[in-house]
């Protein structure tokens, strides 16, 4: 009995070690921001008119595919079954994100849908590309932003215990309208990886709250981190 008390509190002893070692590169975020690629010109948006078309949901041709190839940036991103509010959720948190900036001209999103829906249609065979700048050249706007929706999977379970993690990979960019220059794009891809897989997870789980995020969660965390490089005055 004495012996099985040892090697438990051995373990638990080991645990603490590991945490505790590694506790202040937790705190840091050394590790965080890996799941962001960000590629940016040297430009700033600040006073100037943008419009966000539509959020598009990407899907393999080939159902049991597990890439697809991003419309702008022309790589391959990795795939996965999505729910059907992948593309209003990542919209949703971009624009509110864009909302909190005083400094640009929104174009009301109403009035960008019904025009992007009728040259999207009228330009069925044309490439996204030049379906946005000709969006952006009738509506007036000085850039247009774009995003699209790769992987939104949803979490199974509950926070304290989810059987299956949460799972998103999106991108968001910014397309000059008078060049078609991508200004500004930024990729994220994450998956909450189980503690028991990884335990680096730990500092990651930490910021979570100690809980298993949801999809709508993880894809905030992920518009976060990419308007960090936003190219917009913050004064």
């Amino acid at each position: 009995m004495k012996s099985i008390f040892n090697r438990s509190r051995n373990v638990a002893g080991l645990i603490f070690f590991i945490v505790a070692y590694n506790l202040p590169f937790f705190l840091s975020g050394c590790a965080s921001g890996g799941d962001v690629i960000t590629t940016t010109k040297k430009v700033d948006v600040t006073s100037q008119k943008v419009a966000v078309v539509p959020f598009h949901l990407v899907t393999p041709e080939d159902p049991t595919s597990h890439t697809v190839r991003r419309p702008l940036a022309g790589t391959l991103s990795r795939s996965c079954s999505s729910t059907a509010e992948a593309t209003t959720v990542v919209e949703e948190l971009f624009l509110e994100k864009l909302n909190s900036y005083k400094n640009i001209t929104l174009i009301p999103v109403d009035k960008v849908e019904g025009i992007y829906q009728r040259i999207a249609a009228e330009s069925f065979k044309a490439k996204p590309l030049d379906v946005l700048i000709k969006v952006g050249k009738e509506l007036g706007a000085d850039v247009v932003a774009a995003g699209y929706v790769y992987c939104y999977r949803e979490r199974k379970g509950y926070a304290y215990g989810a059987d299956i993690t949460a799972s998103v990979t999106f991108d968001i960019s910014l397309v000059r309208t008078s060049d078609g220059a991508v200004i500004w794009s930024s990729y994220f891809d994450k998956t909450q990886a189980p503690l028991s897989d990884n335990l680096l997870e730990i500092g990651n789980f930490a910021r979570g709250g100690w809980k298993w995020l949801n999809a709508r969660e993880l894809s905030a965390e992920g518009v976060e981190k990419m308007m960090s490089t936003f190219p917009v005055s913050r004064r």
